[in-house]
């Protein structure tokens, strides 16, 4: 059952990327909440 095993191997793939682009986005958008990045910057700023 090639077909299958395509099908489950395209799902396996699809989830391998999907938990990592939300990760990341999560990640990023949690970073601005933070602070500023760096204290030079936030000082440039004003």
């Amino acid at each position: 059952m090639w077909i299958v095993d395509g099908l489950l191997n395209a799902a396996r793939m699809a989830w391998e990327v999907w938990w990592a682009l939300v990760l990341g986005f999560a990640l990023s958008g949690v970073r601005p909440g933070l602070g500023p990045a760096h204290p030079a910057r936030a000082h440039a700023r004003e």
